[in-house]
């Protein structure tokens, strides 16, 4: 019997509820197509099912939506690779349902549950979770530089970790059928055999249930398959009207054609007098058919349409998002929106608010966060700029903006030699460009991703704290050597070849006193001190008999107390 791997989405980390979901059960590994969910913010605690005692009680964790935007940055970017995609039409549909059940989960967090795969060896379950946090992340690098350069040819297998080695290239992965583009890793709960079958008698198509009955006698030119909505597309004396399943005619057939409902948008395009408009599941026209052409922009329920000549975007109200003023359909990238300029080889750029930033190679363009687009420096531009929602520039001048931290809210940019930290919430500059460097701390308040950052300058270093609505310094710039996060709001600080403790929610600092100080991972709320030659441990929540040691505890309070005391077990201390 196959080992399991299984994903949820749930919302609380190491607590089971019962609105998490499950979404997949998988054989020994965690499929690569998915793997691009899991890429920011990871970190291990004890498992929401497989939660069993330690040492065997480890499961991974990655932040949900940031997940989400990552992996379908990646299938658009497939999606445009040359002769890479064997069946595009198999793959827009398993994308376009991947995005759409994406779309529907509720919960902030992705569990990855390997405890039965972790048990096939004698290593802790901890380090294997470790060595598997490692090898997603570092495949997600691969996954990232090729997707930066828009160049597949770097997503090369022989880079890729802890894979199927049944396969020698990602292509020949990405193309095996079973797979079915990335869908056919998604676990689906067991569904009855259709209700319905779609029949022909004598020429013409009818529908039964599942016994035999007769629903709709065989009067039907043409029957499609049931689509989105329950609804199919059927023909009569070349009108198209749609039926549902209990064998109703629930959109009469008085359309010249008609096409399926799109996913995620409720609508149908259908044509009349050779103009294309949009209706929707109880047949009301929400757009008149008035348009030469019409087609799905994204499976948000945009549409790229054509009138008089030119070309416009509506939104699934029939609104106007951009006029119609454009020689050629609209595309979308990722969460931004392109059209041709005529006679150039850039293009129109409209951000997700289909507000107009500009002309721009379409390699230059690169979605940031939430209505804010990096367009970075090409032939016409030695430098990078950020436009903001509203379509203004937010800071223009920089360099390079640095893709490898994953802060919440902060974003690191270098322009010369020095960095500065951008809020994306502020939509303004944190702090200007004049640091050494600003460095990712990869800090948890509250089980969650911070956007605390170590800042160099002029030989000194501090903790900023880029929170969306109080930024502010932690620890100020200041004479220290190094500084370590520990746990929560706990810290570990050097000065002079020592080290102390402090708490920046409680504004406490501990004398400078020890050799060193070492986060105890990965259990959260405990760390090694050392102090001379004595050693220092650790303390397991079974200890009850005495052994005498230095002992540093950071409570769930948040309150760092150094105890002189007697604690037990040899496997609970360490003596150096």
């Amino acid at each position: 019997m196959s080992h399991r791997v299984y994903l949820y989405n749930i919302s609380t980390p190491s607590e089971a509820q019962d609105t998490d979901k499950m979404m997949m059960e998988w054989g020994y590994e965690m499929p690569l197509l998915l793997q691009p969910l899991l890429f920011d913010g990871g970190f291990i605690g004890g498992n929401n099912y497989n939660n069993h005692t330690e040492p065997d009680n480890a499961g991974l964790f990655y932040p949900a939506q940031a997940g989400i935007e990552n992996l379908k940055r990646f299938y658009h970017f497939l999606e445009k690779q040359d002769n890479l995609i064997a069946n595009k039409e198999a793959f827009a549909k398993a994308k376009n349902k991947l995005f759409n059940y994406l779309d529907k989960l509720e919960h902030p967090y992705f569990h990855l549950d390997a405890w039965d795969v972790f048990n096939m060896d004698d290593i802790p379950h901890a380090e294997q979770a470790q060595s598997w946090l490692a090898n997603i992340a570092h495949n997600n690098t691969v996954i990232h530089k090729a997707m930066e350069n828009d160049d597949i040819s770097l997503l090369r297998y022989s880079d890729l970790l802890d894979v199927n080695p049944g396969f020698h290239s990602f292509a020949e992965l990405l193309n095996y059928e079973a797979y079915q583009y990335g869908w056919g890793h998604i676990w689906q709960p067991y569904e009855e055999e259709s209700a319905v079958e779609i029949y022909e008698e004598n020429g013409l198509w009818g529908l039964k249930d599942k016994d035999g009955k007769v629903l709709l006698d065989s009067q039907f030119d043409e029957f499609y398959e049931f689509g989105p909505e329950d609804l199919a597309v059927v023909v009569k004396a070349g009108k198209y009207g749609y039926v549902n399943k209990s064998g109703n005619i629930a959109i009469p057939l008085v359309w010249d054609d008609a096409y399926d409902f799109e996913y995620g948008s409720s609508l149908a395009i259908v044509k009349q007098n050779d103009t294309l408009g949009l209706i929707d599941i109880h047949g009301n026209t929400v757009v008149p058919t008035n348009y030469e052409e019409l087609e799905a922009l994204d499976y948000s329920g945009y549409f790229t349409a054509k009138k008089d000549g030119k070309w416009g975007v509506l939104d699934g109200k029939g609104g106007v998002a951009i006029p119609f003023e454009y020689d050629e359909a609209f595309e979308y990238g990722e969460h931004f929106y392109h059209t041709a300029v005529k006679g150039k080889k850039n293009k129109h750029i409209f951000n997700e608010y289909f507000v107009y930033l500009g002309e721009f190679p379409l390699s230059a363009v690169d979605h940031i966060a939430e209505g804010i687009i990096l367009v970075k420096l090409h032939k016409n531009a030695n430098h990078s700029t950020l436009y903001k929602k509203d379509g203004t520039v937010c800071t223009s001048g920089f360099d390079k903006l640095n893709r490898q931290s994953h802060f919440p809210n902060l974003l690191i940019l270098r322009k010369g030699k020095k960095y500065g930290a951008l809020g994306i919430q502020q939509e303004s500059l944190l702090l200007p460009y004049e640091f050494e460097a600003l460095i990712e701390l990869h800090a948890y308040i509250d089980s969650r991703p911070s956007n605390l950052v170590l800042a160099q300058k002029d030989g000194k270093k501090g903790i900023f704290d880029g929170d969306p609505i109080h930024p502010s310094w932690l620890f100020p710039l200041d004479d220290y050597q190094d500084i370590h996060w520990v746990y929560e709001n706990t810290f570990a600080l050097q000065r002079n070849g020592l080290w102390g403790i402090a708490s920046s929610s409680e504004n406490w600092l501990s004398d400078f006193e020890f050799d060193l100080v070492v986060r105890k991972t990965p259990v959260n709320g405990f760390a090694y001190a050392f102090k001379g030659s004595a050693s220092m441990c650790w303390m397991h929540s079974g200890c009850r008999e005495p052994i005498k040691t230095w002992y540093w505890k950071m409570s769930k309070m948040n309150i760092l107390t150094m105890i002189l005391t007697l604690m037990c077990e040899s496997a609970c201390w360490t003596m150096r």
